[in-house]
C-alpha cells in the first residue's frame, strides 16, 4: 500500500476537523480529546496493544537512527516520545502482551542512553535509569550486559549531579560484573575501571583512584599501544590524579607524552592537542617552571582566540593563566602590558587562583564516563539487545483493517495519534507529519521500507 494513501487519509481527516496542521506544514496538530477517542476505540476493540507495539517499532527504529547525531531537537524528543507511548500503552494492560512489552523495556533503555547523550539531562536520566535499573535487574539479572549498561548510566547521571557517593556503589558493581562476564582486559572493563577512578577522585580518595588509573593505563598500553586515543585519555587522567596528590613530578612526563602524540598524531590545532599543552603548561606552573609554562600558554592562547574567539570561556580562562605564570615569573609588568585592555579586564574580572587544567581530554568523556560518551553507543546497539529480543520488527502484526465499524483513515493514523502525546500541551498533541508513513509501514499498513531520516549507529 503506497505512502500516498496515508496522506489522503491525513487530509480527509483534516477536512472533517479531526486533525490540523501546522503553518510549515511539518507538523500535525490534533485535539486531546481525539486522540483519546481514538485510543479509548482501539482499547474497546482489543486493538490498542498492536498499535502500540507498531508505535513503539518505530519509535525504536528511530531512536537508534539518532545515535551519536548531532540533531539535539530530535534526540531530546526520544526520551518525550518514549514517556508518552508509556503512557498509552498503559492503557492497554488488559491485554498482556510480552512482545510489547520487551519492545518497551528497550525504549527505556534508549531514553536513557540519549538523555545521558545530551549531557544536560541527569537529572531525567536519574528519573529514567532508576525504575529502568531495578527492572532490568528483575528480568535480566544482576550482570547481563543491558543491565550493567544501565547501571554505569545511572550512576554517571549520579556523578554530573554531584551525588558521587551514589555512584559509587554503581560503578564497583558494574566493575565486579564486567571482570566476572568479560575478564578484566577487556575494553568496557577498563571503561568501568576508569569510571570507578573518577569518582572516587571525585569523592576525594584520591590514592584509590591513582591506583585504577594506573592499572587502566598499564593495560591500554599494552593492549591498544600507546598512542590509542584511550590510551592518551588514561595517561592525561593519571597525570591529573598524580597532581591532586601533590606528586607534580610524577605528572609531568605523563603530560609531556601525552602532548607529543597528540601533535605527532592530531596536529598543532586539534582541540585535544591544544587541551594537552594548556594541561602541561599548568603542570609546569604548578611545579614553579614558570620559564617552561609561558610559551605554553602563549600557543595555547593563540590557538584559541584563533578557533574559538577572544571571548569564548577557554580563550578567557587561558588568558589568565598566561598572565597568572607571568606573574610567577615576575615578569608580571611584561605581561599585563602584553594583554590588551579588554583581556586584562578580563583576568581581573575572573579575580585571582590558578585556572584548573582542562578536564580529561577535552571533550572525549567516552574515555571517562563510558555512559556519557560515545564509547557506550555499541552497548546500546542491536548486540546488547539479545536479552530483550532481537529487534526485529517484521513479526509486529499488521493492524486489521477493512473492518466496516472502523474508518481505514483513522486505522491509518492511530499509530501516529500515539506517538504525538507528549503531555506536554494542554489543548492538543503535535507530531512531527514525516513519522505517519513510517508508523503506518510498522503496522504492516504500507508496503515500502522504512525510511528513518538522517543519522546513524557509531
Amino acid at each position: 500500500m503506497a505512502a500516498a494513501l496515508v496522506d489522503r487519509a491525513v487530509a480527509q481527516l483534516a477536512e472533517r476537523s479531526l486533525l490540523t496542521f501546522s503553518l510549515d506544514g511539518q507538523t500535525i496538530i490534533a485535539h486531546r480529546l481525539v486522540t483519546q477517542v481514538v485510543r479509548d476505540g482501539l482499547a474497546r476493540r482489543k486493538w490498542l496493544t498492536a498499535v502500540c507495539r507498531a508505535a513503539a517499532s518505530v519509535l525504536e527504529a528511530r531512536a537508534l537512527s539518532l545515535a551519536a547525531s548531532q540533531d539535539r531537537p530530535a534526540v531530546r524528543a526520544i526520551p518525550e516520545q518514549v514517556t508518552a507511548l508509556l503512557d498509552h500503552a498503559a492503557g492497554s494492560a488488559g491485554e498482556a502482551d510480552k512482545e510489547l512489552a520487551r519492545v518497551l523495556l528497550r525504549l527505556r533503555f534508549l531514553a536513557l542512553y540519549h538523555l545521558i547523550e545530551l549531557g544536560d539531562s541527569a537529572a531525567q536520566a536519574i528519573s529514567v535509569g532508576e525504575p529502568l535499573t531495578a527492572d532490568l535487574e528483575w528480568v535480566l539479572g544482576p550482570d547481563h550486559p543491558d543491565t550493567l549498561n544501565a547501571r554505569n548510566s545511572l550512576a554517571a547521571a549520579y556523578q554530573a549531579v554531584g551525588r558521587v557517593a551514589e555512584a559509587i556503589p554503581l560503578f564497583e558493581q558494574t566493575l565486579i560484573g564486567r571482570e566476572r562476564q568479560l575478564g578484566p582486559d577487556h575494553p568496557d572493563t577498563l571503561t568501568s575501571r576508569n569510571n570507578l577512578a573518577n569518582a572516587y577522585q571525585d569523592a576525594g580518595r584520591t590514592a584509590e583512584a591513582i591506583l585504577l588509573f594506573e592499572q587502566t593505563l598499564a593495560a591500554r598500553e599494552r593492549l591498544l599501544g600507546p598512542d590509542h586515543p584511550s590510551t592518551l585519555a588514561s595517561r592525561n587522567n593519571l597525570a591529573a590524579a598524580y597532581l591532586a596528590a601533590g606528586r607534580t613530578a610524577e605528572a609531568i612526563p605523563l603530560h609531556e607524552d601525552a602532548l607529543a602524540a597528540c601533535e605527532r598524531l592530531l596536529g598543532a590545532d586539534h582541540p585535544r592537542t591544544v587541551a594537552a599543552r594548556n594541561n602541561l603548561a599548568g603542570t609546569y606552573q604548578e611545579a614553579g617552571r614558570a620559564a617552561e609554562a609561558i610559551p605554553l600558554f602563549e600557543r595555547t592562547l593563540a590557538a584559541r582566540e584563533r578557533l574559538l574567539g577572544p571571548d569564548h570561556p577557554s580563550t578567557v580562562a587561558t588568558r589568565k593563566n598566561l598572565a597568572l605564570a607571568y606573574q610567577d615569573a615576575d615578569e608580571s609588568k611584561v605581561g599585563r602590558s602584553q594583554l590588551s585592555t579588554h583581556r586584562q579586564a578580563d583576568f581581573e574580572a575572573e579575580g585571582e587562583g590558578d585556572e584548573e587544567p582542562d578536564a580529561d581530554d577535552d571533550g572525549d568523556a567516552e574515555d571517562d564516563v563510558d555512559g556519557f560518551g560515545e564509547a557506550d553507543v555499541d552497548g546500546f546497539g542491536e548486540a546488547d539487545f539479545d536479552g530483550l529480543g532481537d529487534g526485529d520488527t517484521s513479526n509486529c502484526p499488521a493492524l486489521p483493517v477493512g473492518d466496516a465499524d472502523r474508518p481505514a483513515a483513522g486505522a491509518r493514523l492511530a499509530a501516529v495519534w500515539l506517538l504525538a502525546g507528549d503531555g506536554r500541551a494542554e489543548a492538543d498533541v503535535r507530531v512531527v507529519a514525516g513519522l505517519a508513513p513510517r508508523v503506518a509501514a510498522a503496522a504492516g499498513l504500507v508496503a515500502a521500507p522504512l525510511t528513518l531520516g538522517p543519522g546513524a549507529r557509531a
